[in-house]
């Protein structure tokens, strides 16, 4: 250690001792081969990092439109079979004078026919029928009960209010029930029918969204929301709130589609959007940047 010692303190003196352009162009020389050594490296690392994040937005974009078309496909065969189901020969027949003619037997077939879409149709939670004339709810799968209350019957009856006699809403009402997620999709009973006798009612849970959208997602924290056109949250996974500046830096300030940093909770957050076609649904991923 003191030969090496003293050599270096050698070298230093013999170094130093030397004429100034000297010890400049020993410089010079250092510096034209560090220098473009540490240059690439940052440049690799900033190309790397913008490739990494490149690629990771095109993934949840990619998992936004799986898990979008996913959905819409899932909520449009559901309201197929619906319309299919009503334009069968019992939903199309009338209605009134089966009442009349075998009462028992009008509800019975009804039940029957309630049950029959629910077990072919796993995704949804349930479907019921109302009736207006006797506020009568009748269920796949909490069988029947009547509306008692006069919030219960004027909440039902408001259902049918809407100009569309077929129509998507978010929330729910269930077996008495008022959960604000979820999606219902009504429609009057008949179809089509200036005077209906009542309607049909298919909910959604989160549950059956969650079961959709799970597989597409691949990083960790990271969450989804789904909304209606009216900011109302439909569907949720990994979170169970949207904060209301986020909602509006992507609707308001028109950032639909497109990738920006949302610092939350002391955190950093990489929010990607997208509006889905068939039924207007805001979809949203938000994942923490470090992920």
């Amino acid at each position: 250690m003191k030969i090496r010692d003293h050599n270096r303190m050698t070298w230093t003196r013999w170094f130093m001792n030397k004429p100034s352009f000297y010890r400049k162009m020993v410089w010079i020389a250092l510096l034209s081969s560090i220098v473009p050594i540490m240059i690439l490296g940052i440049s690799s690392y900033a190309m790397t990092t913008k490739m990494v994040k490149q690629d990771a937005s095109q993934d949840v974009s990619q998992i936004l439109n799986y898990a979008s078309q996913t959905i819409d496909t899932g909520m449009d065969r559901i309201q197929n079979n619906l319309i299919q189901m009503l334009m069968g020969s019992f939903f199309t027949s009338d209605f009134a004078e089966q009442k009349r003619n075998n009462y028992a037997g009008f509800y019975s077939n009804m039940y029957q026919n309630l049950a029959a879409f629910k077990n072919g149709n796993p995704q949804i939670e349930d479907i019921s029928l109302y009736t207006l004339d006797e506020n009568y709810f009748i269920s796949a799968t909490y069988g029947g009960h009547k509306a008692e209350s006069e919030d219960e019957i004027r909440a039902a009856h408001q259902l049918l209010n809407d100009k569309q006699q077929l129509y998507w809403k978010a929330g729910y009402s269930l077996n008495g029930r008022e959960d604000d997620n979820g999606i219902s999709i009504i429609s009057a009973l008949p179809l089509h029918a200036q005077d209906p006798m009542g309607f049909i009612g298919i909910t959604m849970d989160n549950r059956m969204f969650e079961s959709l959208a799970r597989p597409f997602i691949k990083y960790e924290n990271e969450r989804m929301y789904v909304l209606d056109d009216t900011g109302q949250l439909v569907f949720h996974l990994n979170g169970t709130s949207v904060p209301p500046e986020l909602y509006e830096m992507i609707t308001v300030t028109n950032k639909i589609g497109h990738e920006f940093v949302y610092h939350w909770d002391g955190k950093e957050y990489l929010v990607t959007s997208k509006l889905s076609p068939m039924y207007n649904l805001l979809y949203i991923d938000k994942r923490c940047s470090l992920d």
